[in-house]
Formats: C-alpha cells, structure tokens, sequence
C-alpha cells in the first residue's frame, strides 16, 4: 500500500489502483473535445405564383425574422407585403396591406418597435398614364402580432407617378421616425428627408437637390442628434450618376454634402454610422474597378472626407445591395453577382480597413437578386431576396417570388 498526494489530502492505494486511475484520468482528458456548434440554416421561398419580391428582413426579438415587400394580389397591381417567420424559416403569419385598383403599394423597410410591434415603410401609387397622380409616402404601425394600429400617408398631388417614394426609415432617440425618399415635381426628383413623431404626426419635411434627379436611398441618426443621408445625383458631382452624402441638424438643415463618383454612374444602397463617428457607405460604381459594374465601398470621417475606398469584382457585374456591421468586427456585405441570364448571392466579410477576410460567391445556386441582409444571435446571416427560380406567371415576363436564405457564420447554407 503506497500514499499519493491528490488534492484535499493523502490518500492510500496500491499500485495497480494507482495505474488504473492515471489511464483513466488521461484518456477522459484527451477524448475531451469541445461541443461542435451548430447553426440554424435554410432556404425558404415564399410567394403564390409570382410576380413577389422581398426588399427587407430583420430577426425578431424571439429569433424569428419579418420581411416586407410586394406581391401581386387578383385584381390589383401591387400591395405590401409582410411575413412574419419563426427561427428556423415557417410562415407564422402572412398579411397584405392595399387598396383597390388601380394603386400600386409597395413596402421598401420594417423594423421592431419598442413595444414588440412593427413599422413598415413604403409608398402608395398611381401608375404612370392618370393625368393626375398622387405618390405618398406611407407608414404602418402595427401591433407584435402584424396587426395594424395606424397609418399614415404624406405626400401631395404631382403630375406624374414614381415609385420611389419612402425608401428608408430609422427609429430615432425621440422615439419618432426619419424617413428618407424622393419627392418628385414636374419630372424632376429631389431628396426628401421627413420627420415623424411616435405616432406618424408630421414633424418637418425637407427636400435636397439641384436642375436634374436626386434620390434619397438610406437615413440614420448620428451622434450628435443629427442625421446623415446617401442616395443619387445627377445634379451635382463628376460624371452621369454619382453618390451624394449629405448631412444636416436636427432639423434637416444641412450641414455639408460631398459627392464621390466618376466619369460613368454610381448607385448608393446602404449607409452604416461607423464607431469612430465616420460613415460607411456604398453599393456599385461603374466608373472604377474590373468589370461592368463592382461592388463599391467608401469610408469617410464624420466630415464626409474619404478615410478608404474599395472595389470588390470580376468581369461580371456585382453590385452591393446591403451592408451590416460585423459581431467580431468589420462589416458584412451581401450583394449579387449577374451575367447575361444568371445572377447569384454573394457575401464579403471585410475587416475595418476594407480587406477581404472571406468571401463566398454562390451562396445559392438558383438564380436570386439579394435586396437585403442582417447578422442573425447564432452570428450567422439571413438574407432576403427575389428568386427566378420559384416564382410563378409574371405580368412583365419575369417570373419571381421572395426568397429567405439563413446561412452560418462562414457563410455556408442548406441546399434547396
């Protein structure tokens, strides 16, 4: 009988006892390998035949998401569209929200309130061709369970329809809302910058542009109470289209603007508040890069001035639709991918300086324009977007329906 040491005191064992207990300690240690994690993903179309498209998704508080778009309902042109999904991509609850021929509705932003409700952001249009047509901004509040509890239309009668109108919103520290789209008068389009209380009240409204079309795409407040606003110019800069920065007080005064561009045209689809106080902004530019269209990323300072930019693409034409801050740092960037008749999902993680960390160029292999992403609790990513390939008839020949895509965080999905 021999005495070992182990903790809490000395205890007695014979040798075999001993070798026995040491083989048994060693190979629980090394057989100990950590807990594999694994990740929620899927793909989920949703839609009854075509034309639908997706334009934004965000997770829930309880880890379901909701999306909004369009869909074509019998007998009308379009109406908004809103879904509200659990975890794992089923339909909890599908509402449409229009009037009567001939208006065209269409949601373009959602978000969770405070309350567990939902605002939804969109517009209400005549098609081109009435001889007087009238395109409003419009706002729903709804109840957690998509029910609505008030709405609201701004906008005035103008000559021509475009669809364009209420295109982004934000909750703001007030507790109102920031509405960035475009007003348009006589053929020509401005900036439309519109504040709203809690309860869809009509704050201020402010209009940003010059002689030819400017297009308000993305809003956020910033630090200092103010807010910060990107879209399109073709009234001011260097080429046919370029990317316009503008930032104003709190009451939509503007402070400055800055263009960034080249000789050929630019499109805007996102706008991040960076965390040194900078922005981060971008979407496609046909002016710089390798192929027809690249993806295309500026960082400024809080002043609007270029820190860093960046060009990511071949020879085909990518473009950035959506852009979200990353939970181990950086950014993530989901876009689309096209030639000639194919277009896929692509996703970039950039680190903060714009380098490439990974990218994945075929998410999905049917062919789907991505309109909207959003890093998931589990850091994996759902995207929202139109398919081709589960769609229906189309009254324009192209047959779509929305598309959720659930990934895990290197940016690997579930095949359909």
């Amino acid at each position: 009988m021999t005495s070992f040491l182990f903790v809490g005191g000395w205890v007695d064992l014979d040798m075999n006892r001993y070798i026995s207990l040491l083989l048994f300690i060693g190979t629980t240690f090394w057989n100990c390998e950590p807990e594999k994690e694994e990740y929620k993903i899927f793909i989920e179309p949703f839609g009854n035949g075509g034309p639908e498209d997706f334009n934004c998704v965000k997770q829930t508080k309880d880890d379901g998401y909701v999306v909004v778009g369009w869909m074509i309902s019998p007998g009308k042109y379009s109406d908004m569209w809103f879904i509200k999904t659990d975890s794992d991509g089923n339909e909890e609850w599908n509402k449409n929200f229009g009037g009567s021929e001939p208006y065209i509705e269409r949601a373009n932003h959602v978000h969770q309130t405070s309350d567990g409700g939902y605002s939804i952001l969109g517009f209400k249009s005549l098609p081109q061709g009435y001889l007087t047509s009238q395109d409003e901004v419009w706002l729903i509040k709804t109840d957690k369970n998509g029910k609505g509890e008030w709405n609201y239309l701004y906008g005035t009668a103008i000559e021509d329809g475009d669809d364009q109108i209420g295109v982004c919103h934000q909750l703001t520290s007030d507790g109102g809302y920031i509405i960035v789209g475009d007003t348009k008068f006589r053929q020509i389009s401005d900036i439309l910058l519109l504040k709203v209380d809690c309860h869809g009240n009509q704050e201020w409204s402010k209009s940003f542009g010059g002689v030819s079309n400017d297009y308000g795409v993305f809003v956020q407040e910033t630090y200092d109470g103010g807010y910060i606003l990107v879209g399109n110019t073709l009234s001011f800069g260097s080429g046919g289209q370029d990317i316009i920065l503008i930032k104003t007080d709190w009451e939509g005064n503007e402070d400055w603007k800055k263009t960034f561009g080249g000789e050929s045209y630019e499109y805007s689809k996102f706008l991040l508040l960076s965390p040194d106080g900078g922005y981060v902004f971008g979407g496609s530019t046909n002016s710089f890069g390798n192929g027809d269209y690249d993806a295309w990323i500026i960082k400024t300072d809080n002043m609007g001035n270029i820190e860093w930019e960046k060009t990511y693409g071949d020879e085909e034409m990518d473009g950035a639709c959506s852009c979200q801050h990353a939970r181990d740092g950086g950014y993530i960037v989901a876009g689309t991918k096209s030639k000639n008749d194919t277009a896929r999902v692509f996703l970039l993680q950039i680190g903060e300086y714009g380098s490439i960390k990974w990218e994945k160029t075929n998410i999905i292999e049917e062919k789907v324009y991505c309109r909207s992403i959003q890093q998931t609790s589990d850091k994996g990513f759902i995207i929202a977007g139109s398919s081709r390939a589960f769609g229906g008839p189309s009254i324009d020949t192209s047959p779509s329906g929305g598309v959720l895509i659930k990934t895990d965080p290197d940016g690997n999905t579930a095949s359909y």
